[in-house]
């Protein structure tokens, strides 16, 4: 399977603390960051966008510390390829990067926390086991050192990116890449290799490596071998540097993509089961490690992009269905849990990268596309703008209102201070009305303690607001409760 590209993953370690990560989907539903239902496709377009200046399919790309998009090797239908584009998103279009010592295809590339990017392994013939480093400050390439032939380890903080679908061996059928784990410190870093024409490790295949796929603590699975196809999966554990079964998708499939959602959870979409195209997706949640069957995609489609939003949405783009390469998108809602259509892109491509840029935009370049054509050509998805929904806050850890307050006495009306769902203090405010005009006194403590005192004051009407101002995706807060004094 094939994971997104756009942004770095922090990897889950451990599946009991998924349940903290759950609640985050709820809270971009309710703050607004995800479209309703419905109405996302709306205003989402597509635009073409320069082109780079030769084809290239199975290429990578990142996203640089300064903005802009290395995309780097790939094939152009006779030769792998060692030179680079860089996307310039101000302009919107593509200078030319640095050649590579080694032309590779099927490459991973990662920024590092330092501002460099990696690239690393591929395929130009036989594995590539070299990497190199980009940077984007000086538009330069140096030598990375040698890529170990062990699994990598997990560190916190370390980068991920998706690779890019590249072309293998037609013996082994496509390549899906390799995908790095990457140490904060770069000079630590170690990558994982991770094939989707291997099986698990048991496999072995025509005397080679036995390479598998491995996403650092995500489910891991869809892999294919000649005429066999696996369902199975697996989960690294970043703790233990171990692996272990995780449950079996329901269909098997390879060639599909994988996209880590806000929620914790990982949609998988598409593929192939070595016979056909599939429009079905899964969900694997981590919390039961358990694959369920998710909504289906309009079109079947094998090869194509995923790409997590900046509001929450998933954009599958292009792919290849029964030999036809695609134009069409969709995009998926975690909020509704289903698809709608998405805007057509200006050629059809597969095979090609995807990388969401600092405006939220997305970049796709290259590919191939209609007549098994290798493109140079980018299209630019620009989503539609969101305007935030206002919700409701709630109190928390916050002690009731009394039910009544006693004609003498001291009657405690806020026992403690206490928050509201947006992290404000709760304000409260006790004013008289009515015609009585006997008095209480209200005391407030630096604790947050509010209390009332009457004396014989039967008649009077108090009416205690507890309150707090909107603010980002809130609405305002009032609770009003009206005591009379008998």
């Amino acid at each position: 399977m094939i994971l997104s590209t756009d942004t770095a993953i922090s990897p889950l370690r451990k599946i009991a603390r998924v349940g903290v990560a759950s609640a985050s989907i709820v809270a971009l539903a309710a703050t607004g960051l995800i479209a309703a239902s419905g109405a996302e496709a709306a205003s989402d377009s597509f635009t073409s966008t320069g082109a780079m200046a030769t084809t290239r399919q199975g290429a990578t790309a990142a996203l640089t510390s300064h903005g802009t998009v290395l995309v780097a090797g790939g094939y152009n239908g006779s030769a792998n390829l060692a030179t680079t584009s860089v996307y310039q998103p101000d302009s919107g279009t593509f200078t030319t990067g640095p050649t590579m010592s080694t032309a590779r295809n099927g490459a991973v590339s990662a920024s590092l926390n330092n501002g460099l990017v990696l690239i690393a392994g591929g395929y130009n013939g036989s594995e590539v086991g070299t990497a190199q480093l980009y940077d984007p400050s000086n538009n330069t390439l140096s030598a990375a050192g040698a890529i170990g032939d062990g699994r990598g380890r997990c560190g916190g903080g370390q980068t991920q990116r998706r690779p890019s679908a590249g072309h293998g061996r037609a013996r082994r059928g496509q390549r899906a890449g390799l995908l790095a784990v990457l140490q904060p410190d770069w000079w630590a870093w170690r990558v994982i290799y991770s094939d989707q024409c291997d099986g698990p490790r048991s496999h072995e295949h025509d005397g080679d490596n036995p390479w598998r796929t491995e996403t650092c603590s995500l489910p891991v699975g869809s892999n294919f071998s000649g005429s066999s196809t696996f369902a199975s999966a697996e989960i690294f554990n970043a703790t233990n540097n171990t692996y272990a079964p995780t449950g079996s998708m329901a269909a098997p499939r390879f060639a599909a993509t994988a996209t880590l959602l806000p929620n914790g959870k990982v949609l998988i979409a598409g593929g192939s089961n070595g016979s056909g195209t599939l429009n079905g997706t899964e969900l694997y949640d981590p919390y039961d490690a358990s694959f369920r069957s998710g909504p289906s995609m309009a079109a079947a489609r094998k090869y194509a992009t995923s790409t997590l939003l900046s509001d929450g949405r998933v954009l599958i783009a292009g792919g290849v269905d029964s030999g036809a390469y695609l134009s069409s998108t969709e995009i998926y809602n975690p909020a509704t849990n289903s698809f709608s259509a998405g805007p057509t892109m200006t050629a059809a491509r597969g095979q090609m990268t995807a990388t969401r840029i600092a405006s939220g935009q997305v970049l796709i370049p290259g590919g191939i596309g209609t007549g098994s054509a290798y493109l140079s050509s980018a299209d630019l998805f620009t989503p539609a703008p969101v305007t935030p929904v206002a919700v409701p806050q709630s109190l928390v850890n916050c002690s009731a209102l009394p039910r009544k307050i006693k004609r003498t006495g001291t009657t405690v009306v806020l026992k403690r201070r206490c928050l509201t769902s947006s992290g404000q203090s709760l304000s409260v405010s006790i004013k008289r009305v009515g015609k009585v005009k006997k008095t209480a006194k209200v005391t407030r403590k630096a604790d947050g303690k509010v209390s009332v005192r009457t004396r014989n004051s039967r008649g009077l009407k108090l009416r205690v607001t507890r309150s707090a101002p909107a603010s980002a995706g809130f609405q305002a807060y009032a609770q009003v409760k009206v005591y009379k004094i008998k």
